[in-house]
């Protein structure tokens, strides 16, 4: 997950595998000429083999944070489900690290939004560089002016406004 965009009011985060999709179809285009000029049908299922694993590889997962609606919209896109959701600043207590193994016993990791409920992962995958994490972790965190001590206080006050508007 990196930043894309970051301006006085909102702040993008991508984490994407497009690259992989688009390397797997270009491989494919050689690989179906080829068979065509040969006639080899098995230089045709390996083409289509390609095209097959560039489809399911397409992921892109979008977070953006909006101060001037006050909430973060994060979007998933897979080859065969796209799924959505708003998260409210006022939810947002933090934003935290979550942590697994890989098959080779190695920690990953991912960003997730934290809440007084579940928590909101950032990315549906983990990846192995906590020092990544840790610096997009900080730009969230001054982005929503949640860093330091001065977050309990940022917070009772958007709690306040909150509840002078209703």
């Amino acid at each position: 997950m990196h930043v894309t965009r970051k301006t006085n009011t909102e702040l993008a985060l991508v984490d994407s595998s497009i690259w992989v999709s688009v390397l797997l179809l270009c491989a494919s285009i050689p690989a179906t000429y080829s068979s065509i000029v040969r006639g080899e049908r098995v230089g045709l299922l390996a083409a289509a083999f390609l095209l097959l694993c560039g489809f399911v590889f397409w992921r892109r997962e979008v977070v953006v944070f909006d101060a001037g609606t006050q909430q973060a919209t994060w979007w998933r896109r897979r080859a065969f489900n796209t799924a959505t959701g708003v998260v409210p600043f006022s939810e947002i207590t933090g934003i935290g690290i979550d942590s697994s193994y890989a098959k080779n016993n190695e920690l990953v990791y991912r960003l997730t939004i934290l809440t007084s409920g579940d928590p909101v992962p950032l990315s549906d995958t983990y990846r192995g560089d906590k020092q990544r994490c840790d610096a997009v972790k900080a730009e969230i965190l001054t982005f929503l002016h949640l860093d330091g001590e001065d977050a309990i206080s940022t917070r009772q006050v958007r709690r306040t406004i909150r509840s002078r508007r209703s």
